[in-house]
């Protein structure tokens, strides 16, 4: 109470101020530093409605779907850390096969050739914990465009678009 009433006469306040001042301060950065709660994650997985995610018609699992070249982010829009709230939610990346799927440290994955490979998902503080996905690496197949006369108007065919006209 001597440091506290030293306190409150530089400040010139009451003590019971000063405590009360002291207690609002310092309370809830004492009761937070005990009170951290570790989450672990109980499950990983790909996300089957992800962009360029498509069900396989025979065995209906999930496959992400590449073509020669392309190169796309692995994040949370293709997997997904269970629960959501996690407090380890990072995740490394593994392909079966780097000749037709490269794996970059940054989350990113290359398509290098035509083929098929399996690309793994591990939760990093959780080596036993993963998931995996069908990669398919197709060839990139070009657009075509023509002037469709006497119009003079385009009509654009995209395979992933289907076809505009314009």
């Amino acid at each position: 109470m001597r440091i506290m009433g030293n306190f409150a006469k530089k400040l010139k306040i009451r003590p019971v101020i000063a405590l009360l001042c002291a207690l609002c301060i310092f309370l809830p950065l004492l009761l937070s530093a005990g009170c951290f709660v570790y989450v672990p994650v109980e499950r990983i997985e790909f996300i089957a409605t992800a962009p360029r995610v498509h069900i396989n018609p025979e065995d209906g699992t999930p496959e992400l779907r590449l073509r020669v070249n392309d190169g796309i982010r692995i994040d949370s829009a293709y997997v997904r850390v269970i629960p959501e709230f996690a407090t380890h939610r990072n995740f490394r990346l593994e392909s079966s096969n780097s000749g037709i799927l490269e794996v970059f440290p940054t989350g990113a994955v290359q398509a290098v050739a035509v083929g098929r490979t399996t690309l793994t998902a591990t939760a990093s503080q959780y080596p036993k914990i993963s998931t995996q996905i069908t990669v398919v690496v197709d060839y990139a197949i070009p657009a075509r465009a023509e002037i469709i006369a006497p119009f003079g108007l385009i009509h654009y065919t995209d395979p992933e678009v289907n076809s505009i006209t314009f």
